[in-house]
């Protein structure tokens, strides 16, 4: 998971980067002193799981600012902190924030925050892959099958595809092993699997998949066991 904070006092964001690293170290942290910088990074570079931001940045305001890139993170979790309250009730008309914190921030509650987002991240079936310059989420229930090429693999969904410069592991790690290698080069999702033939998978879509010796008894046991869950 990524994090970005945001504050013109750098006190602060280091403050809040050496809690989450000590107790949460799965979490990347950014950090920047101003909004506008805060944001040309998400809109250039990488778009965060988990905002924290003062809504005063300086003579900034990171409401206004996130306001203009609000489609992008429309899945990022907003944790906003302040020390003048009247300022609250703006949150609200602009956004739907996952948290509110206020001036002097305590540690207790800002670990509140990170272990709840932590723990509904284990739960969940959303991962992240970088294609084209651009982070896209997707669950790994519509994911149908992942194919290996070159350096990259591709992600298959029934609408469209996705390429990410990673290895197979990786991409079936990411899915949590939702998704399971049949073949040294393809995963399949067991959802979408309509038949198990010799040497290739048939799915519900019609496209066939190769599915190797050394692969096929997993194969049929995890798509048994799917079958058997469900």
């Amino acid at each position: 998971m990524l994090m970005t904070i945001c504050d013109d006092d750098r006190f602060i964001t280091e403050y809040i980067k050496n809690i989450t690293q000590t107790h949460f170290p799965q979490i990347d942290v950014v950090t920047f002193q101003s909004a506008r910088k805060m944001t040309e990074y998400i809109v250039k570079e990488n778009i965060p799981d988990i905002i924290i931001s003062d809504i005063c940045v300086g003579e900034e305001d990171s409401i206004d600012e996130l306001k203009q890139i609000s489609d992008r993170i429309r899945y990022t979790r907003l944790i906003f902190f302040t020390g003048f309250f009247l300022r609250c009730q703006d949150i609200f008309l602009s956004f739907n924030p996952y948290g509110l914190l206020t001036k002097p921030l305590e540690e207790k509650k800002i670990l509140y925050y990170l272990n709840k987002i932590v723990e509904e991240e284990k739960k969940s079936d959303i991962f992240y892959i970088f294609f084209r310059g651009n982070r896209f989420r997707l669950s790994y229930h519509q994911v149908m099958y992942v194919e290996s090429s070159g350096r990259k693999v591709i992600y298959y969904t029934k609408e469209a595809h996705f390429e990410e410069y990673v290895k197979l592991d990786q991409a079936i790690q990411k899915t949590k092993g939702y998704l399971f290698r049949c073949h040294k080069s393809y995963a399949v999702n067991p959802g979408y699997i309509l038949d198990i033939g010799l040497k290739e998978c048939v799915l519900k879509n019609g496209t066939t998949i190769p599915v190797s010796r050394n692969h096929h008894k997993e194969t049929k046991v995890r798509y048994m066991e799917y079958l058997a869950k469900k």
